[in-house]
């Protein structure tokens, strides 16, 4: 029985995670002929009062979860994502095809306001070359990643790699696991998964901030050149398409089509880093 843990993260998303536990339990069928239900972990809050030292209250309540659930995988998944139909039976499924102790889905991403959809597509493109799906699901390639609001794990591989006792006090909790368990030889797949998982993770500009700016330093080896080099790509777009206009509007033709030129490939590969990374996402 696939069990998924859902952490507490604030009051407002308390709501989303109480409707989710009343959800009647939902039959998983035609999975390697398994039969099995839905069942949501939810203990009292007072359960993880009392977090331990070096350890993240996160972490705690996932390992909390994890010792009552008794499935053969756990499914650790944020109170904010909205998970479709069928979903969890075909991640299942999923994995097994793949033969992959860890799988991970990045959830399709969001964004409403304008600082989301300007500082998340260009964050989630970095982070797509940073962590090539291709080389995460590579046996033979270091590198390692997963994404802590849908990320699912046998029971088995858990236990084996010490649950969350190694990445107690870790912030990346998530990648730190996927680390963890293709360390120790096991298979990870990692995935857009827009097709079964979406979320809205911040909503207002002081939340974004505190966020990223905790996850930046920790997921990029070098986040200030990053930044430092984005920030010059984008002024260099913006100057070549105004030295564009002021060529045009003083008849300067040489000058506007070089100008235009330079900002069309610039733009178009921007736009293309932004695409692989499934952006436009939803923006309603």
């Amino acid at each position: 029985m696939p069990r998924p843990i859902v952490p507490q993260k604030s009051r407002d998303r308390l709501r989303t995670r109480t409707r989710l536990a009343r959800l009647p339990a939902a039959p998983i069928s035609n999975v390697k002929s398994l039969t099995a239900r839905l069942e949501v972990v939810s203990f009292p809050i007072r359960t993880c009062v009392g977090v331990p030292e070096n350890w993240t209250g996160k972490n705690n309540a996932m390992s909390a979860g994890a010792k009552i659930a008794r499935a053969k995988w756990l499914l650790f998944t944020d109170a904010d994502t909205v998970h479709k139909p069928g979903s969890l039976a075909r991640a299942v499924a999923e994995a097994e095809q793949h033969d992959a102790a860890l799988l991970s889905y990045s959830p399709e991403q969001e964004v409403r306001s304008f600082w989301e959809k300007a500082v998340m597509p260009v964050i989630f493109a970095e982070l797509a070359i940073t962590y090539p799906p291709q080389a995460v699901n590579d046996p033979a390639s270091p590198i390692a990643a997963a994404n802590g609001q849908y990320l699912m794990i046998s029971h088995e591989a858990y236990e084996a790699v010490g649950g969350h006792i190694k990445i107690s006090g870790d912030l990346l909790e998530d990648v730190g696991m996927a680390r963890l368990v293709k360390s120790s030889g096991r298979k990870i797949f990692f995935r857009y998964g827009g097709d079964a998982v979406r979320t809205r993770m911040y909503r207002s500009w002081a939340q974004m901030k505190e966020g990223w700016t905790k996850n930046l330093a920790m997921l990029f080896p070098r986040p200030r050149r990053l930044a430092l080099l984005r920030s010059a790509e984008f002024l260099l777009i913006i100057g070549n398409l105004l030295a564009a206009i002021w060529a045009g509007l003083s008849r300067r033709s040489n000058l506007a089509l070089q100008t235009s030129l330079l900002t069309i490939i610039l733009s178009g590969w921007f736009w293309m880093r932004i695409r692989k990374a499934h952006f436009p996402a939803r923006s309603s």
